[in-house]
């Protein structure tokens, strides 16, 4: 029998991959305009059109930004609605039911449908435990309702736009708007407008009054009557609305016009 021969294998060789593709070249950006080649007037041309809110959130981008910013900033804060409390509709004269004084939680009505949707962000208890001082510089100030008797109360001050908030102990007085309206018209020819208001001159003079003037300076001032609604009248283009809300109750009396308080670096821009 013949020995067995052995069997010489030979080695396995390695074979190298395929040279690795070399990544495609960066596509040429020649002709390509970035935000940082926009030109000044440009750049404030583009802000121009901005929402107050996108405003402050561009001018938060850069240094650049900001100025830029501030300069298209317009000096009067914007008017965004009104904080009031709503109230039941009172009975037409001459009704001797008690008028209905419940205390209704605080709300807002945006000026329009471009205007935010604020609120106070308080629980339904703590709300209708709360009655709106005044409104200044951005910020609602509340306090207990019914009125406490200490001298220094405690006053919380809420920021609608960020929701902050903060309680502080002052005199609750309110603020002085500083500014008077002058104009000359027919009173007459404006509550013809009101409907359902009787035609008699004294009954006129007894179930109408001017309540208050819009401090916003939007030359509106709102006419309250015994029964017949409130409305607000515009003393530029002869407007008269009826302030109405979708469940039947009418517009708080006082109405506190709420505007955003611009920071203070954007009205006084850095070189």
């Amino acid at each position: 029998m013949a020995p067995k021969g052995r069997c010489r294998g030979r080695k396995a060789r390695t074979i190298p991959p395929p040279a690795a593709a070399h990544p495609p070249p960066p596509p040429s950006v020649e002709g390509v305009v970035t935000v940082a080649d926009l030109t000044e007037e440009l750049l404030r041309s583009i802000l121009r059109r901005l929402a107050p809110a996108d405003l402050l959130r561009a001018a938060l981008a850069c240094h650049h930004w900001r100025r830029a910013a501030s300069r298209v900033l317009p000096r009067a804060p914007p008017l965004l609605g009104y904080f009031f409390h709503p109230q039941n509709t009172v009975k037409l004269p001459p009704s001797l039911e008690p008028t209905d004084k419940t205390h209704y939680s605080a709300v807002f009505v945006p000026l329009n449908a471009a205007s935010p949707r604020l609120s106070l962000d308080l629980a339904p208890t703590a709300a209708r435990g709360l009655s709106i001082q005044d409104v200044h510089l951005g910020l609602v100030l509340l306090l207990h309702h019914p009125r406490p008797q200490s001298l220094l109360p405690r006053i919380l001050a809420i920021d609608p736009a960020s929701r902050r908030r903060r309680a502080v102990r002052g005199e609750g007085r309110r603020s002085d708007r500083g500014w008077v309206m002058e104009r000359e018209m027919c009173m007459i020819k404006v509550l013809d407008t009101v409907p359902r208001l009787p035609k008699d001159t004294k009954w006129r003079m007894a179930c109408t009054w001017l309540s208050d003037i819009d401090y916003a300076r939007t030359g509106k001032v709102f006419v309250k009557t015994w029964g017949y609604g409130l409305y607000s009248f515009d003393t530029e283009t002869g407007k008269l609305e009826c302030l109405m809300m979708t469940d039947g109750k009418e517009y708080g009396d006082p109405m506190y016009a709420y505007t955003l308080s611009w920071p203070l670096e954007f009205l006084a821009p850095r070189d």
